[in-house]
């Protein structure tokens, strides 16, 4: 898996080198074939399905780590569509792996690795024994394999102890030509820290506007010209050290807004211990078994069986942090001055601070208005939540009771690890065996199933950290203790819905009520300053999670295959064909922790004191089944005459029938193959695939979201926005102009679900590829292959985010399109459910699901050269060389603009050149061996900002640059990896071999950390530099003995 993933044909993608950063994917080994997805690259194990390992991401990819590397024979990459072949989800290809059959002896083989420093180990040891019998009629094959890849953090690798990154120094006014200024927005800086969270605690102590603002000025316009973003004072921010003193954070600062950055000093890089996750810890263990047996030509049983396990410990978050918004507006997170934990000094030198600055602590708000935007909520005045002090701050200040920012992150509560189990059982059987002289069949059965365990750590309980969180000293017994042990009115149950609506808590009904009394019982103060000893509130606080999924196939194929010798040939020889039918069923399921379905821990923000909370399900769908009959054909037209070595036609067909929305659908192909002469072939083949939707996007229960930061479409500011707008608003609210003029114009975190969609249809793919394969009979041991294509994908299904969804259902020419069936709006009268003003978007209604829009193109070129050669009797020369130039990486993502291209080539993680070359050098029982690998040059940014774009873009036909001067520097350097590797064969037995990896001990450009994952159909994020090494120099050794 991790050298596929290496050839320039498939994308970075979930990998054992992997640092589990998302939910669900540690240990995973995916395929992406051109980057279209792994749920569109369709991997096979001798030419049959394979039960996928990877329900939280599409249900449909099986994990290359149940494929025994040692039993592999050989691994064929076809690109393009070839549904008409293969069947559903072979829109980018088909990768398959093919295991030895005949296997006669006993095999060991043994390795360990690792890199050059130390970390990073891997240990592996398989074992094969085969025996062919009755002259041959039969064969067994046992295999059993183990390995260990040890875990690696960010901390460990010297490279990655500090933070080296682009920064902003420099904010462009509005309305500039191509929206430069001529100065770079952003430069490379070194040894970031953080300026808005610290491990042991950090205040931003907000400064007001003006000349005096003590901790500088953020960054604005180079020219010397105004921007609304430029020029806001920054906060000055001071830490608690280990030992709970109380400090100024030092360091240069840069950057703009009022939390900006720091460079160097006493901060926090956010890479310290296990912060950030490199690799995760994965042991697996694989047994297989193969065999057949031949009671006549006619008439040949075989069966398949295989067991695996993974387990694999990794993270899919680092830990919690709080920096005054992570209860989602709950008070109690920004705690009171009269805090116990705080020594006297410490409280009277914060209270001096915020006195000082006129301003309330925040990470978020700027000090230009009087007054907080959110002060009214919680059960006091003077919350202290942004902008300048007011008269109920200061008395606040005065009397204890005023509360403050403080960030830290979580670190005490430990990283949200995720530790798997993951089982995978398969077996094959059949029947198959020709007839009529030179006609086959096979009849098959296909049973796997796919099981997962995961626990994960570090979810906190909500409820209980507010409660946690405000600590008191309690008046009658000198003790800390949580406020809400002594003081009735601090006894408030977490209600997002009601700190959201400015209502001062809910105490819920009878059983929610009895669950606040228990969890105010057992409550532990937590204090958030230094490095205290927090366990007992961690303990308290925190929750362990289990979860339990399972995937299921069974697939039940026959087909025949002959030609037409026996009956007529065409000049150019007799007709191939093939006939076949398959009945293909899918199910699976997920079962969440009781605690998780009560939607209370960090990534589900509802709790029980909610009623009006959406909670996660459990997932366990109706089947999915598909039945398919299909065709092969191959015309022989022409063959061993002038200018026509060969010329023959192929076309293939299948029919599908799935149950549910996507009901029948058509897949097929054709092509042609044309040899002049011995020497040079030249091929050419259309075809059109398909994609159902999986069991995932279908019925994937709902989840409880949030989304931040959303603004209604039909709020009266947001009507110029398009010429569509205020007639499809005006016709949401029933053309009520009053109602639609009442919409407030706020930003909010409105309540979400995201789910699924049951009534997605298929995706489409068109491919075309072109090749010639050119092997010269005057050069012996040459072979050059060059391929081009061009696949379009259309109807693809994508997830848009609620702000897309609301603002495309009203942009498109009437409401009467699929956006607007995603969520509904508050219509009643008085005020909503969780308050919504009548014609706002009700909470809890918006649907984040898939939904078959978009479209994606991929077009380049593919070469592969090898050569072999004896340079003396004793010498061997082998060399082969894997390059792909890839021509357009796109993808067509706005419903309101088809037409407008997202060009993704040469962006990060997709380079437009990328190659692989090896060298092989034999002598005697010595090959030296030598791989390199090219990454081509890509941008530091978005392609958009540094290129006009021939696309539609609004009224224009083009697209100009968005921002020529965004980065200082426009690309990241083509990258160089060598690996060399020794093989000694000490007899016809034993064979010793090592190697390193990465000689040079290159490590990624401008601060990447060479991990994360890359997203799947090419949705971007900062995880695209998995593309890069993140190891450097790595070193292995190893034995094969075989008997």
């Amino acid at each position: 898996g991790e050298a596929l993933n290496e050839l320039p044909q498939l994308r970075s993608t979930f990998s054992q080198q992997n640092p589990g950063l998302g939910i669900g994917i540690a240990g995973l080994n995916l395929l992406d074939l051109r980057g279209l997805g792994t749920a569109r690259t369709l991997v096979l194990v001798n030419g049959r399905r394979h039960v996928a390992a990877d329900i939280l991401n599409n249900a449909v990819s099986p994990d290359i780590n149940s494929i025994p590397n040692d039993l592999i024979e050989s691994v064929d990459i076809v690109t393009g569509g070839q549904s008409a072949i293969y069947g559903s989800d072979a829109i980018a290809g088909v990768v398959n792996f093919k295991l030895r059959q005949d296997y006669d002896g006993i095999q060991l083989r043994g390795q360990a690795s690792a890199s050059d420093r130390g970390f990073g180990g891997n240990q592996y040891i398989s074992g094969m024994f085969g025996k062919n019998f009755d002259e041959g009629r039969g064969n067994i094959t046992l295999h059993g394999e183990y390995s260990n890849q040890e875990r690696v953090f960010g901390s460990e690798l010297p490279w990655l102890n500090t933070v080296d990154q682009f920064g902003v120094v420099d904010v462009d006014p509005a309305g500039l030509p191509n929206g430069s200024d001529g100065f770079p927005d952003s430069i490379f800086l070194r040894d970031n820290r953080s300026a808005s969270i610290n491990r042991f605690g950090l205040i931003p102590i907000t400064q007001p506007p003006g000349a005096g603002a003590l901790c500088g000025i953020g960054a604005g316009p180079t020219n010397g010209a105004t921007a609304p973003t430029g020029g806001v004072p920054y906060n000055c921010t001071y830490l608690f050290e280990p030992n709970g003193a109380f400090v100024p954070q030092t360091g240069s600062r840069y950057n703009a807004g009022i939390i900006g950055g720091i460079l160097g000093g006493n901060g926090q890089t956010g890479r310290e211990g296990q912060l950030l996750s490199i690799q995760p810890e994965v042991k697996r263990y694989n047994l297989n078994l193969l065999a057949h047996y031949a009671f006549s030509p006619a008439a040949e049983v075989f069966v398949e069986a295989k067991w695996n396990r993974v387990d694999a410990v990794g993270n899919n978050a680092s830990p919690t942090g709080i920096q005054g918004t992570f209860g989602q507006f709950d008070f109690r997170e920004r705690t009171r001055l009269d805090n116990p934990f705080l020594t006297t000094a410490q409280r009277n030198q914060i209270a001096s601070l915020i006195v000082a600055s006129g301003c309330n602590t925040s990470l978020t708000v700027a000090c230009a208005t009087a007054g907080g935007a959110l002060a009214a909520r919680g059960t006091t005045a003077g919350q202290g939540t942004g902008g300048q002090l007011n008269a109920a701050d200061i008395a606040a200040i005065n009397d204890g009771t005023y509360r403050f920012v403080i960030a830290r992150s979580l670190e005490d509560v430990g990283i949200r690890d995720e530790v798997f189990q993951r089982d995978t059982y398969r077996i094959v059987g059949g029947l198959r065996g020709t007839f009529n002289d030179d006609w086959n069949y096979e009849v098959s059965l296909n049973y796997g199933k796919f099981k997962q365990t995961v626990d994960t750590n570090g979810f906190v309980d909500r409820q209980r950290f507010m409660l946690a969180m405000d600590a008191g000293r309690n008046p009658v017994t000198g003790q800390i203790q949580c406020r809400a042990q002594f003081d009735p009115t601090a006894a408030i149950g977490y209600d997002r819905g009601a700190f959201q609506t400015g209502t001062t808590g809910s105490r819920g009904n009878a059983q929610q009520q009895a669950r606040l009394a228990a969890d105010i019982a057992a409550c532990v103060p937590y204090n958030p300053f230094g490095a205290s000893d927090n366990n007992g509130a961690v303990n308290y606080f925190t929750r362990h999670a289990h979860t339990e999924a399972s995937l299921e196939q069974f697939v039940a194929s026959a087909f025949v295959a002959g030609d037409s010798s026996q009956l007529f040939e065409l000049p150019g020889g007799p007709v191939s064909f093939a006939l076949g039918a398959e009945y293909r069923r899918e199910d699976g399921t997920y079962f969440d922790d009781p605690f998780l379905l009560e939607g209370n821990p960090s990534l589900a923000v509802p709790t029980q004191t909610n009623t009006n909370a959406v909670v996660i399900g459990n997932f366990d769908p109706r089947a999915f089944t598909v039945k398919e009959v299909y065709g092969e054909l191959r015309l022989p037209l022409l063959s061993d005459t002038p200018f026509f070595e060969e010329l023959s036609l192929s076309g293939a067909g299948r029919i599908s029938d799935y149950n549910g929305a996507t009901g029948t659908v058509y897949a097929y192909n054709a092509g042609i193959d044309w040899a002049p002469i011995r020497d040079i072939r030249f091929r050419a083949n259309y075809g059109r695939s398909v994609r159902a939707p999986n069991l995932s996007e279908l019925f994937f229960p709902p989840v409880a979201n949030f989304a931040p930061g959303f603004v209604d479409p039909c709020s009266p500011n947001q009507l110029a926005g398009n010429p569509n707008r205020p007639a499809n608003c005006l016709a949401q609210v029933g053309g009520n102009a009053a109602i639609l003029a009442g919409i407030p114009n706020v930003t909010q975190s409105l309540p979400v679900i995201t789910g699924s969609n049951p009534n997605l249809k298929e995706e489409v793919s068109d491919s075309w590829t072109f090749g010639a394969v050119i092997q010269p009979s005057f050069i012996r041991g040459i072979s050059l292959s060059v391929d081009y294509y061009d696949i379009k994908v259309k109807n693809v299904i994508v997830t848009l985010g609620a702000q897309a969804i609301a603002n495309n259902c009203v942009d498109q020419p009437t409401t009467d399109n699929v956006f607007c069936t995603l969520f509904e709006r508050y219509l009643g009268t008085g005020p909503g459910p969780l308050g919504e003003v009548t014609g706002q978007v009700a909470g809890n209604t918006l649907l984040q699901a898939g939904v078959n829009f978009a479209s994606r193109q991929r077009r380049g070129v593919d070469l592969n050269l090898s050569y072999r050669t004896n340079l003396t009797d004793d010498v061997a020369l082998s060399t082969s060389l894997i390059y792909t130039h890839n021509l357009k990486i796109s993808n067509y993502e706005n419903p309101a603009l088809p037409k407008f291209e997202n060009r993704i080539l040469s962006e990060l993680g997709d380079p437009k050149n990328e190659f692989r070359w090896d060298v092989d050098l034999s002598t005697g029982p010595v090959t030296l061996g030598y791989r390199m690998r090219y990454i081509g040059k890509m941008y530091t940014s978005l392609y958009e900002n540094f290129n006009e774009l021939d696309s539609a873009c609004s009224s224009a036909t083009t697209c100009p640059p968005n921002n020529l001067d965004v980065i200082g520097v426009e690309q990241f350097p083509a990258t160089f990896y060598h690996d060399l590797r020794l093989e000694v064969n000490v007899n016809k037995t034993f064979k010793l071999y090592g190697g390193v990896d990465n000689v040079l001990n290159t490590h990624a450009p401008f601060g990447l950390s060479g991990t994360g994952t890359t997203g799947t159909g090419g949705d971007r994020g900062t995880g695209n530099a998995a593309i890069y090494d993140a190891f450097g120099r790595k070193l292995y050794v190893g034995f094969k003995a075989n008997f």
